[in-house]
């Protein structure tokens, strides 16, 4: 599962790091836009870093497999969510779906209890 992971987080770092040049350097006239691709990457990176802390502790036989998956999981599907609704507004003004925006952050922040629980548990 570690190398799964890993290809999560480094599409995310990828990602980040090219929408973040792309919201410098392509969306000038439009700033505001810029400012929520912006937020978008600052969460969508430090997420990407969360997602290499989940594959360094599936590989830990003393943490639970299944729960850091649930906190990988999470952190997946909040990206989607949170950043991509993000990306969306800032691109065509219209959110992926009403909520979406909320919905991930919430997954975001329960991706990062699971991890905690998943420390707690670690034998």
């Amino acid at each position: 599962m570690m190398r799964l992971w890993i290809v999560f987080a480094g599409l995310n770092g990828l990602c980040a790091v090219g929408l973040g040049a792309w919201a410098s350097h392509g969306m000038v006239d439009f700033p505001t836009a810029a400012a929520l691709m912006k937020t978008g990457v600052q969460y969508q990176m430090w997420h990407a870093l969360a997602l290499i802390g989940v594959a360094w502790l599936s590989d830990d036989p003393g943490v639970p497999k299944g729960v850091i998956g649930v906190s990988g999981f999470c952190f997946l599907a909040g990206i989607l969510l949170f950043c991509g609704s993000l990306y969306a507004t800032a691109t065509d003004g219209v959110s992926l779906f009403p909520m979406s925006a909320p919905a991930g952050g919430l997954l975001l922040m329960a991706g990062w209890v699971v991890l905690g629980i998943a420390g707690l548990m670690r034998r």
